[in-house]
């Protein structure tokens, strides 16, 4: 790649707010007029922050008749590679990277450094942030990713695992997060301070990611479980299954027949639940239930903390975009994930309502034979 030219201060700082911002804006002019495409640059692999081995693990479980209903999988992934970690009884681990990009800014979403652009989730910063007289710190050291700058589910499910590795260090900082609805709550339940700077500048400026999965972020779920559970004071005893609806800031999806669907989940006893209002509520009611149920998204993250030891999430997978994602967050804890595919049909897709609770069944008998 032909090196840019330097965007530093004279006194060898990272720029400040307004001149990054410009760089930013002007490197990806440039790219368009050039032709040049994507203006930024891959992100480094970094090193290791712990010693990586192979986990054991258990394989999801769901009916193989359902597959041929999947249509397409979320992010261009295959069939076969989805299914590869659903059926997997072991797992290479990923411990957290650490990236180091020396003098830098991170502004409007974007990691500016002399040479390089990173994206992180770029949007446009205020004014009063970009004309700030932003001092440059020594060391900054930041939790944040790409992909939990942008979903819930990633934040909740990664990057709190990062912050949770760096819990003690003087230099963790934060950058702006969309505002979702349950963040806050769970910052208090988890003693985690997020700043949401729009800026960061730093001399020495370090990212760390905790986008795999290993023993290490293991340990640090089942830290922060017991920090939500030393906090949260329940409201009555857990339902053993609980379905998750989608929260109203989530994308949609199309289950035609929704409706019909709750009805009979909530005949059968299931609790219906909705995420993105009163947080601590939502909580004190999932908290500890043996199996919660949910349709693939970011809201299922919250059974990452909430399920019981030994329980279960049944994932309602969407057609046209299934994904194996939810079963990794369960299988690094030693819980069960079932689930269930959806049948395409015209204005989305249904979910039938007697596999979910066949499902149900089979995770509840699972679940049984592990001691709370």
């Amino acid at each position: 790649m032909r090196q840019r030219p330097e965007a530093t201060s004279r006194d060898g700082t990272p720029p400040r707010p307004l001149s990054a911002w410009l760089d930013y804006l002007s490197r990806v002019a440039m790219g368009k007029v050039l032709r040049r495409g994507n203006p930024f640059t891959d992100w480094p692999p970094g090193r290791p922050a712990e010693q990586a081995g192979v986990m054991a693990c258990r394989a999801a479980i769901i009916e193989t008749d359902q597959l041929s209903r999947v249509v397409q999988c979320a992010f261009g992934q295959t069939l076969e590679s989805q299914m590869a970690v659903l059926t997997a009884t072991r797992f290479q681990e990923v411990p957290p990277h650490v990236l180091e990009l020396g003098e830098a800014i991170i502004i409007g979403g974007v990691a500016v450094t002399p040479r390089d652009l990173f994206w992180m989730q770029p949007f446009r910063p205020s004014r009063s942030s970009l004309l700030s007289d932003l001092p440059a710190r020594d060391r900054a050291v930041v939790p944040n990713s790409a992909p939990g700058l942008q979903f819930f589910g990633h934040w909740l499910g990664d990057d709190c695992s990062a912050h949770e590795f760096l819990r003690g260090d003087p230099d963790l900082m934060t950058t702006r997060r969309p505002r979702w609805g349950d963040a806050a709550t769970y910052e208090i339940l988890f003693e985690q301070r997020w700043d949401d700077a729009e800026a960061i500048r730093a001399r020495n400026l370090t990212i760390v990611t905790d986008l795999g999965f290993s023993r290490g972020k293991r340990d640090r779920y089942h830290r922060l479980r017991r920090c939500l559970r030393d906090r949260l004071k329940a409201a009555g005893p857990a339902a053993k299954v609980i379905y998750v609806r989608r929260g109203p800031s989530a994308e949609k999806r199309d289950i035609v027949n929704q409706a019909e669907l709750e009805a009979t989940l909530a005949s059968a006893g299931v609790e219906i639940v909705t995420p993105e209002g009163d947080t601590r509520q939502f909580l004190s009611r999932i908290v500890d239930a043996d199996v919660i149920i949910s349709i693939e998204g970011s809201q299922a993250c919250h059974a990452i903390y909430a399920l019981r030891d030994g329980g279960a999430l049944l994932v309602l997978q969407p057609p046209e975009r299934f994904f194996a994602a939810p079963h990794e967050w369960m299988r690094c804890l030693d819980l069960r994930c079932g689930m269930v595919v959806g049948e395409k049909c015209e204005g989305g897709f249904r979910i039938h309502a007697d596999e979910v609770l066949a499902m149900t069944e089979k995770l509840l008998d699972r679940v049984a034979q592990t001691q709370p």
